[in-house]
């Protein structure tokens, strides 16, 4: 569950990605899965994790490690970092089991654990994935440091 700068809050349940805005002090709930998605990129499996980008998308992931970038205004994922062993780009094998994301020095990052294989970093700007590997590890979340006050 994560929420965006507009205020909606998104959270996964089974197959689908739900937006929770409200509208005149009503609750709305848009829903959103492989079959409404017009992109093969959406994940079609049961939805293990959701993080907001600071540019107004979402990281959706799957328990299967199928991974995009959607973006809320077009409906659509403009990337997949879904997991291909031919290609060997750094992600761990599932099931994924959540992700988060980290402001680094060089952007933002995503960090995808997995249940007993470890975890997964890939910083979208460089395309590039980092592999870690960790046993027993089921969930981690990464945060800021804390700026120092200087005098």
């Amino acid at each position: 569950m994560t929420t965006d700068a507009d205020g909606s809050i998104w959270l996964t349940a089974a197959n689908s990605l739900w937006r929770v805005t409200s509208v005149d002090g009503e609750r709305e709930w848009q829903e959103f899965n492989a079959d409404s998605v017009a992109d093969s990129a959406f994940p079609d499996g049961a939805l293990t994790g959701v993080a907001a980008a600071s540019d107004g998308t979402l990281w959706v992931a799957s328990a299967d490690v199928q991974i995009c970038q959607f973006d809320p205004q077009t409906e659509r994922c403009i990337r997949d970092a879904t997991y291909n062993p031919r290609q060997q780009n750094g992600l761990v094998q599932g099931p994924l089991t959540s992700l988060s994301i980290w402001q680094g020095q060089s952007g933002e990052e995503l960090y995808y654990t997995t249940a007993g294989s470890g975890f997964s970093r890939f910083a979208p700007i460089a395309g590039k994935h980092l592999l870690w590997q960790m046993s027993r590890y089921w969930a981690i979340k990464f945060a800021p440091w804390p700026r120092r006050k200087t005098a």
